[in-house]
């Protein structure tokens, strides 16, 4: 298997069995993908293929370094993003739901809500300027 390394630039070829020794507190083999997994709607399955590793390496690598599963950490990372484009741009909720992978703009309601204590459009009312 390769991963990219981020700080040279350059492709290196290890074994998902010294993945975690190699990579663990010194640079993240997921950073890469980030944009991709938060913007694309994948499956573990599938983030784990484009990352060259079995599933369950990719949940155990994936817990490593973000010390959450792939779906928590895809949901907060969304939603943070969801809360800087209510503040920040003029799109509807539905816009803003289907832009970071909701399916229904209900459920985006209910998981921004949980997540911020606010509706999405009541946080838009308390923090745009």
């Amino acid at each position: 298997m390769s991963i990219y390394d981020i700080e040279t630039g350059a492709e290196r070829v290890i074994s998902s069995h010294t993945m975690s020794r190699e990579t663990v507190g010194v640079e993240n083999p997921f950073k890469q993908y980030e944009e991709e997994f938060i913007f694309k709607s994948l499956t573990v399955e599938q983030m784990a293929a484009r990352c060259n590793i079995s599933e369950s390496a990719f949940k155990h690598h994936f817990f490593e370094h973000y010390h959450t599963t792939p779906y928590q950490w895809l949901r907060m990372q969304r939603l943070s993003l969801a809360a800087q484009t209510l503040v920040e741009e003029d799109l509807s909720i539905k816009q803003i739901s289907n832009k970071y992978q909701f399916s229904q703009e209900s459920h985006f309601i209910k998981c921004f809500k949980q997540q911020f204590g606010l509706t999405p459009k009541n946080f838009r009312k308390e923090y745009r300027k």
